[in-house]
């Protein structure tokens, strides 16, 4: 009974291990093939593929157009709150590259951050009747500023799109209302 016990465990172990094993590309993704946390390959062909189990890692980027969707608030050159929601359609060029500087939450560190920079040094450039009336001129310029900035690491700008710009109320409007109670 040993030895039968004995093959049964033994095959279940080989068994889980070539299971454990393979690994499926998707299309429109990089598999970054980690042996003991350092980058030994990727595939970009969509297919099935093998690791070592227990000891290789795969981390997944998605190379097709993403978005993301960012709320923030900006002030503007008339010193009124401008809370603005966009989106962001942006592709990944070099997965190896941005998960070796970056890591896999390039969203919360680069985009995010980079977007709420861009977009709060814009609106500052502009009354809120401005920023009205020229939003497409105020969204080219914020567009081309995040475009430099994410070529810089391998991310592609496809688009990028005001959602939503609502303003505080006016504050002599406020002093007026004040001023008559």
């Amino acid at each position: 009974y040993f030895r039968i016990n004995f093959l049964i465990i033994l095959a279940l172990t080989i068994g889980v291990g070539l299971w454990q094993g393979f690994y499926i590309v998707n299309p429109g993704y990089t598999a970054l093939h980690l042996r003991l946390g350092q980058i030994t390959s990727s595939h970009t062909v969509s297919g099935c593929y093998y690791k070592i189990p227990f000891i290789d890692e795969i981390i997944y980027i998605n190379n097709r157009i993403c978005k993301s969707v960012i709320e923030t608030t900006a002030l503007s050159k008339d010193l009124q709150f401008v809370s603005i929601g966009v989106a962001i359609n942006y592709k990944i060029n070099n997965a190896i590259k941005l998960y070796e500087n970056v890591g896999v939450d390039f969203e919360h560190v680069i985009i995010d951050p980079f977007a709420q920079e861009s977009i709060k040094a814009v609106v500052a450039k502009y009354t809120a009747e401005d920023l009205i009336q020229y939003r497409h001129d105020a969204k080219d310029k914020v567009y081309l500023e995040l475009k430099e900035r994410l070529n810089k690491l391998d991310i592609e700008l496809i688009d990028f799109n005001f959602v939503h710009s609502d303003f505080s109320p006016d504050r002599s409007e406020e002093r007026r209302v004040g001023k008559e109670c």
